[in-house]
């Protein structure tokens, strides 16, 4: 899967990481330098998705949901890869893998969807941050 942040950073997923690149501009070859490799936890990125303010990642695995929330003042490019690690919030509430998510336009809600569980889970995003670096079911 692969995402564009609104600074034009790439977000790509691989079996069990994130990994946020900055292309380099004016290569022909479009190289792109590795920023930032974030430790899913779990096996299985099924999706990214990445509100409009490019202050969060959201990645399904299985029937979990990974958040990992940039520094608002420093955004994604410039948030410590330590910092962004250690912000992992796991998100419990389907019993079924998660096929689908998006944020709101406004960022203020991220959806996930499960055909296996049938559910539709609305979650705040503010309460996402106050439980930065723990699991929370409560976030919904």
């Amino acid at each position: 899967m692969l995402a564009w942040d609104p600074d034009n950073l790439l977000v790509a997923s691989e079996e069990n990481r994130v990994v946020v690149y900055r292309p380099q501009a004016g290569d022909p070859n479009v190289t792109c330098l590795p920023l930032h490799s974030l430790d899913i936890g779990f096996v299985g990125v099924k999706g990214l998705a990445i509100p409009q303010d490019g202050r969060m990642i959201a990645a399904p695995s299985s029937h979990r949901l990974v958040v990992w929330s940039a520094d608002p003042k420093l955004g994604l490019a410039n948030t410590p890869t330590a910092q962004l690690q250690a912000s992992r919030t796991v998100l419990n509430g389907h019993t079924g893998e998660i096929h689908a998510l998006s944020f709101a336009a406004s960022g203020s809600l991220l959806v996930s969807a499960s055909r296996v569980d049938t559910r539709v889970r609305v979650w705040d995003t503010s309460a996402i941050i106050a439980s930065q670096g723990t699991e929370c079911t409560t976030c919904a």
